[in-house]
């Protein structure tokens, strides 16, 4: 405890943690129009706002700290006329132009207002980003999860977990941050975006070349900012709804369409032959008493032994222990909402906003749960102490229920650890169908088997003080403190002694509903109907974080930034598999029980230097770590074997690991050729501290030898990133961008095996992480905006990339001198390209006034389409009908999906502003058949189908891979088994409304 009080002490005196860059800057010069002469002294103001700023001796002048959004920009000098510029964009650590040609006046007070042109380029942007608006984020036919929003941005994806990855990076080496706050999970490296989307004032997506104020990602940074109370109130909503309706193609997985699962078994006499076998697919219930004379016996845990003597009552025990489970009768529901202004008795001086989202989601079938529910509540005051000092109060409450399985089985350090990353959407099928695949067989019945309820609650804090020094400084103090507590657990626990039915004499319990510890097979031993795996989570974690930021715009062409920070985190890792339910004095097979925690510091300094023909930002930072979790010395301990490391493994020889630091420089050269084209070129050094798992990931176990051991001692990953661009306005309206980048990724972590044998104690095996994985990835991305038209608005982005990995040192090390210790060869993994194509274009209807009855009609209407296309995956198999050693040698068909939506808007009493929309999601009902291994492939058999057979199928017949239609062979392959889970989603419409009063 007095660790924690000094760890705190330490972090509320020092400097801390670097938060995001959340505001713009304005900046332009004032000239006189007869003469051509620039004009000191000229006041230029931002209207509705105390900010503005007077122009230089050279008629130059900024204004920092402009919060994104849209302005109207004023100049004004006794003498002349007053000029105001409305539509004024200001975007997220951008420099928005406005310049002013002001003529004299004799007339006092005289106002022109004069549209303020667009800048054809973004002349000092030196990396690939794009921005969303508030009207951007309501815009494009995207689910209610954010994440569909930004993976539509090029060279953003999404993985088979639903996650966010960015130019081949993984998923915790992307950043989000919210508002300047830090919205990554400390234990487990994630990006969370759950954002209400009626907040979302503005998202800015960068792909490499960060400011060297932004740190701990390395391939990719979501900025949002949400929006703040103003003087007047606002209330806005947004309301959707999607019908129930089965989210997989094909029927009810529990019903008898489900031959070669269920249908089969519902027969009292012989089924047909097929699968061609030369046998019967089942004897039917008649041949199973026959065979067993005349008596059927099965045992009924809880109950006993029963006997079963006649087909006709087997088959009744039959159906009640495989009932038939209904689903997608359910709608999906989402509500989104803000309510904010000016806060009663304080004089305009404080504001508020108030946002909220539930977003309620079935299963396309029964787990655990039957649907994933997601809410989020939060709140923003803030309140101006005087015109040059403004204090900000983020508060922010969120639960995630669903199901997970917990662990994450065969990944690097991760060995049966509880990972709630793969935490299952009811939004996102591929997540569901990979959490089905293992289900898909003998558990099909017994939802607690694999996957368990899994519950997050996360609340944060953060407080913002913001203090202008005068027009060319100001600094900024930010203290975040965010807690999380995680439960993965299994659902109620069964009552198998309770007879619910009866089948004659048969006597019969709940099950398959809830769970039981002991696996329990049906009647034929077919499928299992319960059985609790023991895996659990309850861990806690909370992280303080902090930062003071400097900014001076030290003269015209010239801002420098600074800061520094600290980071404290505090992790409770509670997690394992419980053997409850086999011998209470032998509870836990594997567990981990720890408490640690970590530090990270930070600073930085860059400089933004702007003339005319040339931006550059020049930057440098260093990043710190440091962790109280022990590092273990010996390779070969006798703590490691079974009979020791549960009670003491921590016994075993270790010190405390040395501190990590790394200094990073980074460039970004924005060079415009002319007014409608320019250059850019970005480098820079990227490090990242290791995941928590792979600091603290220590099995305790009961009869078995440990199997993974964390490494303390790992050090900061490390990513050089190159990226050169051009920048190109066509006809005023049409941008087009083309880029090229190259991520040189090294210090991955990959687990190296060690293998040993105490003459005491025994057998010694165990994984270990090392910094011995590394990747290459290089690719092209073509942008084309069109975002200035009045009718047609959207882009089209097309990604190019290429992507090798591999690792180098020792895979095994053995402690016999006798082995051979085994070294990586050149274990390079070549991926092929898939290249993918998005398009996002609206059409729009503008508000109409006139009296044509099709005017009126079409008044605020708008068609807008979400078009993706995916180049088919590689695959590598061998055989007769794919001979050679050549890698990658099948190509699976392309995928494509087109998304919808109809909206009309329209006002009701002048201050309401109503929109109605219908989503499509799929809007073509467009079938794929899944390459990936995992989901609903398998090794072979009936139970599963074999990916490898199926492509000698279509060798054989001369198909692309991916056909499943229109050749009798392979349609009957695939119906032989539970076929829903090898497809995509199928169409889904969502019904909304959106309602705005101002």
């Amino acid at each position: 405890m007095r660790e924690r009080i000094t760890s705190v002490i330490i972090v509320l005196i020092l400097p801390a943690l670097l938060f995001a860059a959340t505001t713009g800057k304005i900046a332009g010069t004032v000239t006189d129009a007869q003469s051509g002469e620039n004009l000191p002294g000229v006041n230029v103001i931002v209207e509705g706002t105390t900010m503005g700023a007077a122009t230089d001796l050279n008629g130059n002048y900024f204004i920092l700290n402009v919060p994104p959004g849209t302005y109207t920009i004023k100049a004004s000098l006794i003498g002349y006329t007053v000029v105001s510029k409305p539509e004024v964009r200001v975007a997220i650590d951008r420099t928005s132009t406005v310049d002013f040609n002001i003529q004299q006046t004799t007339i006092e007070g005289q106002e022109v207002t004069i549209v303020a042109e667009r800048p054809k380029i973004r002349a000092d942007v030196a990396n690939s980003q794009q921005n969303f608006s508030s009207e951007d984020v309501a815009a494009i036919p995207s689910s209610p999860d954010v994440r569909d929003l930004i993976a539509t941005s090029v060279g953003v994806g999404r993985d088979q977990y639903g996650f966010l990855n960015m130019r081949g990076g993984a998923i915790d080496e992307v950043g989000v941050y919210v508002d300047g706050f830090n919205n990554n999970d400390a234990r487990l490296g994630w990006a969370q975006v759950n954002v209400p989307k009626s907040s979302i004032k503005e998202v800015q997506i960068l792909k490499g070349g960060f400011n060297a104020e932004y740190g701990r990602v390395r391939s990719g940074l979501i900025n949002m900012i949400t929006k703040e109370g103003g003087s007047d109130y606002s209330f806005n909503i947004d309301t959707r709804m999607s019908p129930g309706a089965k989210k997989h193609f094909g029927s009810n997985i529990f019903s008898a369409d489900n031959y070669w699962f269920v249908g089969r078994y519902l027969s009292l006499d012989p089924t047909g032959d097929r699968n061609g076998d030369g046998n019967v697919d089942f004897e039917g219930w008649k041949q199973v008493l026959a065979d067993n004379g005349g008596e059927f016996k099965f045992n009924t845990p809880g109950i006993g032994e029963q006997t079963i003597t006649s087909a006709e009552d087997a088959l009744a025990v039959w159906k009640h222990q495989h009932p038939f489970f209904e689903y997608g009768d359910q709608p999906d529901t989402y509500l989104d909402g803000s309510f904010s202004g000016p806060v009663p008795f304080t004089d305009g001086k404080t504001t508020f906003s108030f946002s909220g989202y539930a977003d309620q989601a079935y299963y396309f079938r029964p787990f655990v749960r039957d649907n994933s529910l997601d809410w989020k509540t939060g709140l923003k005051i803030t309140h101006r102490l005087s015109s040059d000092m403004t204090v900000r109060l983020n508060a922010n409450y969120n639960e995630i229920k669903g199901v997970s399985p917990g662990f994450i089985r065969n990944a690097p350090a991760r060995n049966d650890m509880p990972d709630p990353r793969s935490w299952v959407s009811g939004h996102y099928i591929e997540q569901q169908q990979l959490a089905s695949a293992s289900m898909d067989r003998t558990s099909m019945y017994s939802f607690d088997s694999i996957y368990k309820k899994t519950n997050f609650y996360r609340s944060d804090f953060g407080l913002d003080f913001t203090h202008v020094l005068n027009n060319a400084s100001f600094y900024e103090v930010k203290m975040q403190y965010d807690h999380t507590h995680s439960l993965a657990s299994p659902g109620d626990l069964a009552n198998l002694e309770q007879v619910v039915a009866t089948v004659g004499d048969i006597q019969l319990n709940e099950m398959p509903n809830d769970f039981y510890g002991i696996p329990a097979p049906d009647m034929l031993g077919v499928h299992r109907l319960s059985e609790d795996n023991g895996r659990r989570d309850n861990s806690t974690y909370g992280t303080f974080q902090a930062d003071i930021d400097y900014t001076n715009q030290f003269n015209y062409f010239n801002q420098i930034k600074m800061g520094a920070g600290l980071i404290v985190s505090n992790q409770d890792l509670m997690y394992g598999i419980d053997l409850w339910r086999n011998n209470p004095g032998l509870r836990f097979l594997r567990w981990v029980n720890r408490e640690f925690t970590f530090y990270e510091a930070e600073f930085y300094i860059q400089d933004k230097i702007e003339f005319e023909g040339m931006v550059m930002n020049i930057g440098l930072r260093g990043d710190y770590f440091k962790t109280d979790e022990p590092l273990f010395t010996e390779r070969f301990s006798k703590y490691y074997t079974k009979d020791l490391n549960y009670d003491s493994l921590y016994a075993a020889p270790s010190t405390e690991p040395g501190a990590k630091f790394e200094l990073s420089p980074r460039l970004g050269i924005a060079h415009p050729i002319s007014e409608n084209s320019k250059l850019y070129f970005n480098y820079g050094y990227f490090y990242q501290r290791p995941e928590v798992y792979q600091i603290s990931h220590n099995f305790q176990r009961k009869r078995r030898y440990s199997t993974a051991l964390s490494n303390s001692d790992l050090l900061f990953r490390k990513t050089i990133a190159y990226e050169l661009g051009y920048e190109q306005n066509i006809a005023g309206w049409l941008d087009v961008t083309l880029s090229g980048y190259y991520r040189d990724v090294t210090r991955n972590i990959a687990n190296v095996g060690y293998r040993g044998n105490d003459p005491d104690y025994g057998r010694i095996a165990y994984s270990r992480p090392e910094n011995s994985g590394y990747q290459d990835v290089k690719g092209v991305e073509l942008v084309i905006d069109f975002p200035y038209n009045k009718y047609v608005k959207g882009f089209v982005n097309y990604n190019y990339m290429l992507a090798s990995s591999g690792r180098y040192g020792y895979s095994t090390i053995y402690q016999d001198p006798n082995a051979q210790d085994q070294r990586v060869s050149a274990n390079i993994n070549e991926a092929k390209a898939r290249p993918t194509l998005k398009t996002n274009i609206k059409f729009v209807y503008p508000e109409y006034s006139g009296s044509s009855m099709l005017g009126k009609i079409f008044s605020d209407a708008s068609l807008t389409t979400l078009f993706r296309w995916n180049s088919g995956a590689w695959l590598t198999y061998h055989s007769e009908n794919y001979p050679g050693l050549e890698e990658n040698n099948i190509q699976w068909n392309s995928t494509y999906n087109l998304d919808l939506e109809i909206s009309k808007g329209f006002r009701l009493l002048g201050t309401t502003y109503v929109r109605a929309y219908v989503q499509i999601q799929n809007a073509l009902n467009s079938k794929f058949l899944h390459s990936e291994n995992g989901l609903g492939w398998g090794g072979g058999g009936l139970n599963v189908l074999n990916r490898n057979v199926y492509l000698d199928m279509v060798a054989e017949e001369g198909v692309d891979p991916g056909t499943y239609e229109g050749n009798g062979r392979v349609e009957d392959y695939l119906d032989q088994a539970m076929y829903w889970n090898l497809f995509n989603a199928p169409r889904d419409i969502w019904f909304g409304l959106r309602i705005s009063l101002d």
